[in-house]
């Protein structure tokens, strides 16, 4: 299935919105599209085609938006030296909200952030449970088992 938002005549505007903090019901009714393919979009397919594009045009365009990202954070740095120095804390909380996801956003693109699960299956009791039975069977079978234990180890460092 084609991302909507990847094939939209007008993805750069979408991108640089997304990448602006615009909500998702906004961007979606400004380009026509539903909420759900602006998330899916911004969750799947903006920072992987900002992170790799392989393209000249998509290279620049990627430039554009880490450029882009990069006056964002600064400006709302700025916004939020400013709500300190004038202790308006009101004023700060979103601001320091607003600039932690451009902050993110940047450190995702750039390849310093990512925000894949990681999922430690050797704590699961189901694999200790198999891990245990299949050293038992092995048991009579000293070589096997000292080979299967290595290999097991092996594979849990990587």
């Amino acid at each position: 299935m084609k991302c909507s938002i990847c094939h939209h005549p007008e993805r750069e505007a979408i991108d640089k919105a997304i990448l602006a903090g615009q909500s998702n019901r906004s961007i979606a009714a400004q380009y026509k599209v539903s909420q759900t393919a602006v998330q899916r979009h911004k969750d799947n397919h903006l920072p992987e085609h900002l992170a790799t594009s392989k393209k000249a045009e998509q290279v620049t365009k990627a430039d554009d938006l880490i450029s882009d990202l990069q006056f964002l954070k600064e400006k709302a740095l700025t916004f939020l030296a400013k709500a300190e120095q004038s202790e308006d804390m009101r004023s700060a909380a979103p601001l320091i909200s607003a600039a932690v996801k451009v902050i993110e956003t940047l450190a995702e693109v750039r390849g310093e952030l990512n925000r894949q699960a990681v999922i430690n299956v050797t704590m699961s009791p189901v694999w200790v449970e198999t891990r245990t039975v299949i050293l038992a069977a092995l048991q009579p079978y000293p070589e096997a088992r000292e080979a299967v234990v290595l290999a097991l180890e092996d594979t849990c460092r990587r």
